[in-house]
């Protein structure tokens, strides 16, 4: 399934009410739009937000997270959701220049931020301040609600 994600700045206030009613607890976020499987969990991937069943073959470092926001602070911290451990817990960051459209990411300590890379596939999680679009771009909210499942 190869598309580009990006999450329209309309969605901001959306996304930060979910975070605000997670202030200091664990929460996992997962991805409604209209183009697309809703329900699909947001996953760490050598340091980009994705969406989906499965990682991309071409990253080396995927696993899903839970996300956690400290008290009194204003940082979203990834922890794996394995066994596996990581040196620094990564911290999640959107470019909020105007008219960008960068991967939602995640930075380690000691990391700088870069000037922003764009990808293209596997659902690729985008933060678009400035509102503009291109013909394969389409919204998405992120909650922190998990689909219902419907068994028969």
């Amino acid at each position: 399934m190869l598309f580009k994600l990006a999450l329209l700045a309309i969605l901001a206030t959306s996304i930060e009410t979910a975070f605000a009613a997670a202030d200091g607890s664990n929460f996992k976020l997962y991805a409604y739009g209209t183009k697309m499987k809703s329900g699909l969990r947001l996953f760490y991937g050598d340091g980009q937000a994705y969406i989906g069943h499965s990682a991309p073959t071409f990253v080396k470092e995927a696993v899903k997270i839970t996300l956690t926001k400290p008290e009194n602070s204003t940082e979203f911290v990834a922890a794996p959701d394995t066994a596996m451990k990581w040196e620094s817990q990564p911290i999640m960051y959107i470019n909020t220049t105007e008219g960008a459209m960068n991967p939602v990411g995640f930075i380690k300590n000691n990391e700088t931020l870069g000037e922003g890379a764009s990808a293209i596939g596997f659902g690729l999680v985008k933060w678009n301040a400035g509102g503009s679009k291109t013909s394969d771009d389409f919204s998405i909210s992120l909650r922190t609600m998990a689909p219902i499942s419907m068994n028969n």
